[in-house]
């Protein structure tokens, strides 16, 4: 398995393959459209496998940085389209965030993600304390996100004012959630893999 996160700020990969694993971390720094698949092919020397033993690909697909949710699904798009047959999973960053936040704090009651969207609008989706999704992904103004009556779960790196909690995506985090959705057979073709955009770019919107 690979596994990729472009939809934030930092860059999450991580490849498990025959029982050997590897996790990488890129900062925001980072140009992550030049640096993932170098970061990847320095992953497999280290673990000493080759990227035609690996079957699975899984990928984030937002919501996010829309040029962020393009470098992951363009790179793994690529990779598949040589050939042979690979599984895919698909994650929300929402999901990421929820199984990173349960982990750390074993919730008893549902919460929200947030996610900033820009603009003085957010992502926010709903979670049932096991992690189960009972309110999709969407886009909501400032007053309304203020307004909701149950904990709020932000990413650390954007500090989003009045959030509840802060949660720090890491890269083994996001292998062990791509485990999980590969062990419950949760996987998608490649024709479904697209980025989840849940509203239109800033210079779409502008226009």
């Amino acid at each position: 398995m690979i596994a990729l996160c472009t939809a934030t700020k930092k860059a999450l990969l991580g490849v498990s393959i025959n029982g050997k694993e590897a996790c990488e971390e890129l900062d925001a720094n980072c140009k992550h459209s030049e640096n993932v698949m170098l970061t990847i092919d320095k992953m497999l020397d280290e673990i000493d496998e080759n990227i035609i033993d690996n079957d699975c690909f899984s990928v984030v697909i937002g919501p996010g940085s829309f040029t962020g949710l393009r470098i992951a699904v363009a790179l793994v798009k690529g990779l598949i389209a040589g050939g042979g047959e690979k599984k895919i999973i698909s994650i929300t960053t929402s999901q990421l965030m929820a199984y990173s936040y349960i982990i750390e704090k074993k919730p008893k009651n549902q919460f929200f993600t947030v996610i900033n969207a820009l603009s003085g609008k957010y992502y926010i989706c709903g979670f049932s304390p096991d992690g189960k999704v009972i309110e999709e992904d969407k886009v909501v103004e400032e007053e309304e996100l203020n307004n909701l009556g149950t904990v709020k779960v932000g990413l650390e790196e954007e500090a989003i004012k009045n959030m509840d909690c802060y949660v720090n995506l890491h890269a083994q985090e996001l292998l062990a959630l791509s485990k999980e959705k590969l062990l419950k057979n949760e996987v998608i073709n490649p024709q479904q893999l697209i980025p989840l955009y849940i509203r239109k770019s800033q210079a779409e919107e502008e226009k």
